[in-house]
């Protein structure tokens, strides 16, 4: 089954299928009709690049935070638990990186990897000659098995990166092997390794074009990657990442738009920094799309006060908002 398009399977073969799902939890507590656009918001800060797992009672929700601290706009990982997103925890965790002598930090990715939770994200700070103390941006790595209490910070893939700007990682695991994809300004690169702390190898970057904010993830059985592509807009491609031989290898193939609905709450950006996971529901397989919209890009250092919006789709092409219909829907 192509990931693109439509499935008509019987809800047991779907909920087998969930079980190899990168992130995964049951819409038991959730009402769709009962939630709202935006779903999550905080009234202070500018939230984005947001990511969720769920687990087994509660899901997470971990996003950068843009706020004023210190007398300039900063970005520090958060994140709040939620049942049913309708109501949200107050944000539990505020990672800085000053630890470390960071400015920041930004872009969290979950993933579920040999039965733990790994968080990627990156330091934040950097410009065009490079960080504050001397640094460009680096990837980093924390490991968790409830989503709440978290290992120390780890570099990820240090021997590539070394040196040079990266930002928006994201991590993938298939038959023992490592899957790290993470942008150089706004071109994808993509590397392997066999352990997470050990030497990566780079692969062949993409020809996906404008890029950022990636993730890797499985859906009813193949293996698919979802980034943000020109316009802020969120793109999926089907991916192959071993040749025939069964060596690391990647291509990907059949590049779709996902059309968000316009609402509005997000008129500026649209759908920007998207993470998708599948979950069965009464009518089949559901994709959920979580993703910040804005309704200007003044505020915030030029980001706009981004808050996170929920849509759902059956066949990956037409999406439907909580509670109701939208206001309209483009192509972009």
């Amino acid at each position: 089954m192509k990931c693109p398009f439509i499935i008509r399977l019987p809800l047991q073969i779907i909920l087998a299928l969930l079980s190899i799902a990168s992130v995964r939890g049951e819409l038991s507590t959730v009402d769709w009709n009962a939630i709202q656009n935006p779903v999550y918001a905080h009234p202070e800060w500018s939230v984005k690049d947001a990511c969720v797992a769920f687990n087994g009672d509660e899901y997470v929700v971990f996003f950068s935070a843009f706020f004023q601290d210190r007398g300039q706009i900063r970005s520090y990982i958060s994140a709040v638990r939620t049942r049913d997103f309708r109501s949200f925890s107050e944000p539990f965790l505020l990672w800085t990186g000053e630890e470390d002598g960071w400015t920041g930090l930004c872009s969290p990715n979950i993933s579920r990897i040999d039965g733990k939770f790994v968080l990627t994200f990156n330091t934040w700070g950097h410009n065009d000659n490079g960080h504050p103390n001397g640094r460009f941006n680096q990837l980093l790595y924390a490991v968790s098995e409830d989503l709440i209490s978290w290992s120390d910070h780890r570099p990820l893939g240090e021997n590539l990166t070394r040196g040079k700007r990266a930002i928006d990682a994201a991590l993938y695991e298939d038959k023992g092997v490592y899957f790290l994809v993470w942008k150089a300004f706004q071109t994808p690169k993509i590397a392997y390794a066999r352990d997470l702390d050990g030497e990566w190898t780079a692969m062949e970057d993409p020809d996906l074009g404008w890029f950022e904010n990636a993730q890797i993830l499985d859906i009813d059985g193949e293996t698919c990657m979802l980034f943000t592509g020109r316009g802020h807009h969120p793109y999926l491609v089907q991916v192959t990442l071993f040749n025939p031989d069964g060596e690391p290898a990647f291509s990907a193939s059949k590049k779709q738009p996902l059309v968000v609905p316009l609402q509005s709450f997000n008129t500026h950006e649209r759908a920007n920094a998207a993470f998708m996971w599948c979950e069965a529901g009464k009518d089949g397989l559901y994709r959920y799309l979580i993703y910040a919209g804005s309704t200007e890009g003044e505020s915030y250092a030029g980001r706009g006060y981004n808050r996170l919006g929920l849509v759902r789709s059956l066949d990956g092409i037409h999406w439907s908002v909580p509670g109701g219909r939208a206001d309209q829907e483009r192509v972009p």
